[in-house]
């Protein structure tokens, strides 16, 4: 039977024995090196361009700062490099993070300012000002949450505990 359509995208071992299923007849068992369109084409994947040297143990981020200002955040445990689309270094900073943080580094980009938190050290902040500077910095909390008191039936405390924030109840 010829196959005109991949839309059922790679099958599992388990899929793979049922014949009876309709997305059996729109699969493959092993798809490499290929993008499957919605419409079930196959068009081959495009190839990736050697653009630097990568750091030991180093993740890569995306920054977008604009439409036109496009980065991309090395992190590695020795140091962090902001690198142009082309391949360029921008900025390098040098890095808080040990490789176990940074194999658990979380981000989250919210306007110029690209967050980057561990379980294992304090919430960290990527800005680049309107001059295109890069710093790496602690984030500083403008109002702590909980801060208003009288809202509260009982005491919430926010602190910072070796390098993890810790919210505490009090007596209750």
């Amino acid at each position: 039977m010829k196959r005109i359509s991949f839309n059922g995208g790679e099958l599992s071992p388990g899929i793979a024995a049922r014949p009876d299923l309709d997305v059996y007849h729109r699969g493959a068992s092993v798809l490499e090196n290929v993008d499957v369109s919605q419409t079930g084409g196959v068009s081959r994947r495009h190839g990736m361009k050697r653009m630097f040297a990568a750091l030991e143990g180093s993740i890569l981020l995306p920054y977008v700062y604009s439409t036109n200002d496009r980065f991309l955040v090395e992190v590695a445990p020795s140091l962090l490099r902001v690198l142009s689309v082309e391949g360029d270094v921008v900025a390098s900073l040098p890095s808080v993070w040990t490789a176990a943080d940074v194999s658990a580094l979380r981000h989250k980009q919210v306007n110029s300012m690209l967050f980057l938190a561990c379980p294992t050290h304090e919430l960290m902040v990527l800005r680049r000002d309107d001059e295109g500077a890069f710093s790496l910095a602690p984030y500083e909390f403008k109002a702590r949450p909980w801060r208003y008191e009288e809202f509260r039936d009982f005491p919430v405390r926010l602190t910072l505990d070796e390098g993890c924030y810790r919210v505490s109840f009090g007596e209750h």
